[in-house]
């Protein structure tokens, strides 16, 4: 690999070619020259940050996870195989697993989101919401303690909080809100 002053060239097999990037101080994952890392954020030596993110604060993307755009603020994990292409993700969230956070989605609080869940466009997670394999899209939003689960999908301008869970075959979409319903499983649109 040819070296500069700047970095090096790396090669992040997604169809650039190789790129000017350098090895992040702590944890040794490279980060393109157009990505912002902070010192104290961890990039772990199989995970990759590039195309103009911004990391600030302990921010940790470990294991084969991909930072490409967006920004990351607090103690925010990204973990696994999980691809962070856009948005705002803040405090103690966790994405993990094969979920994929992009757009203009805002993630802050403490939530997790995991499994094969998809967080797009300009959805909310907060709190201490958990997305298990869901997909939360538009403009929704969820928070509190609620769950979205395996297969189940939030669009348009819902909103669902509490201890709601919805999960199965289900699209909740419109202007609905959804807030202290135990359970929603099952099919409904």
């Amino acid at each position: 690999m040819a070296r500069t002053r700047r970095g090096e060239l790396h090669d992040f097999g997604d169809g650039r070619g190789p790129v000017l990037s350098r090895n992040h101080p702590n944890g040794g994952g490279f980060v393109e020259v157009t990505a912002h890392v902070d010192d104290d954020a961890y990039i772990a030596p199989s995970a990759s940050v590039k195309e103009g993110a911004a990391i600030y604060g302990n921010a940790m993307v470990m294991d084969s996870a991909i930072v490409a755009g967006g920004v990351l603020e607090g103690a925010v994990k990204v973990r696994h195989h999980a691809k962070v292409l856009g948005g705002r993700i803040s405090g103690r969230a966790e994405i993990r697993d094969d979920s994929v956070v992009k757009d203009d989605a805002l993630i802050f609080g403490s939530p997790v989101i995991m499994g094969k869940s998809l967080i797009e466009k300009q959805a909310k997670i907060m709190n201490s919401a958990r997305i298990v394999s869901g997909t939360v899209t538009d403009k929704a939003e969820v928070g509190g303690e609620a769950i979205i689960s395996s297969g189940a999908k939030v669009a348009g301008r819902t909103m669902v909080a509490g201890k709601t869970e919805i999960s199965g075959n289900v699209i909740v979409d419109g202007d609905s809100f959804i807030e202290g319903i135990d359970e929603i499983d099952g099919v409904l649109s």
